[in-house]
């Protein structure tokens, strides 16, 4: 039989690591999970999640054992409650391919997280950064000399609204849309739709009514998710392969609502920057 000092050392050669919380957090994990796969326990090496089990597992297993967990278990309540107050059905559906009454918890947490979870880090190299804007290039191969070069707002909302064929129809709906709203809108049209800048107030770029706007003006929910991230971003270059006689053309302004003044400011740096590149 093996002495107390020999299962003393025995027990410091397993590089144990869960803490009281972690095992409370998984039981209640697996309180609301049909069943447990099997090849999650082959994975881990051990044979259920009892706490003789639990206490084998390394730092780097628990963390394997909880996303695999987060994966299985459906969102909680108040993670529901969060989803359903920023999105619907459709705008689920478009970011993960799921139906939002079968969302897991992985699911729900990847949603509220933001776009880091939908794409890969983004690297950007700012040139010029002051209070209300910055000018940079960020590292993208799909650019000359990997290099895509942006202007980004922190107050001045921008929604990007996609087109398929930027057709004169849905300019039409979307100009009808905008004098429903009570504020002064600037329109650009880009390569694959509109850029709508809010020229009337200053809205800081993670303001809440960001993704609501979008929604009502059927703007592009990635954009408005990266925008709550990191601010209002305009791509100044053109990418590779691709004839871009300019990267943004002004169309109108709608809304009698006079223009902010730093709005206006504002505009004119993007106007000058957005017909840099394509001189060149």
């Amino acid at each position: 039989m093996a002495t107390q000092q020999e299962l003393l050392d025995e027990f410091n050669k397993l590089d144990v690591h869960i803490t009281v919380k972690q095992k409370e957090y998984i039981k209640s994990l697996i309180s609301v999970i049909k069943e447990i796969p099997p090849e999650l326990l082959d994975k881990l090496k051990i044979s259920d999640l009892s706490d003789e089990q639990l206490i084998k597992l390394t730092s780097s297993q628990i963390f394997i054992l909880i996303e695999e967990l987060k994966r299985l278990a459906p969102m909680g309540l108040t993670q529901s409650l969060l989803i359903l107050n920023q999105f619907d059905n459709s705008d689920v559906n478009k970011l993960i391919k799921k139906d939002i009454r079968d969302l897991t918890m992985k699911d729900a947490e990847t949603l509220l997280s933001g776009p880091t979870k939908f794409v890969p880090w983004i690297k950007e190299h700012p040139l010029i950064s002051r209070d209300e804007f910055e000018y940079g290039w960020q590292e993208s191969d799909k650019f000359a000399d990997d290099k895509m070069y942006y202007l980004k707002f922190y107050n001045m909302m921008m929604l990007d609204v996609d087109t398929s064929d930027g057709s004169e129809l849905i300019l039409g709906k979307l100009l009808n849309q905008l004098k429903t709203i009570n504020m002064k809108f600037r329109i650009y049209k880009t390569y694959n739709g509109y850029h709508v800048f809010i020229i009337s107030e200053l809205i800081k770029y993670n303001h809440p009514e960001l993704l609501d706007l979008t929604k009502r003006l059927g703007g592009d929910i990635y954009y408005a998710l990266f925008a709550n991230k990191t601010g209002f971003k305009v791509r100044l270059n053109s990418k590779l392969g691709r004839k871009e006689n300019y990267i943004a053309r002004y169309v109108c302004e709608v809304g009698i609502k006079p223009a902010n003044i730093l709005c206006k400011k504002l505009i004119e740096i993007h106007d000058y920057y957005i017909t840099q590149f394509i001189q060149a």
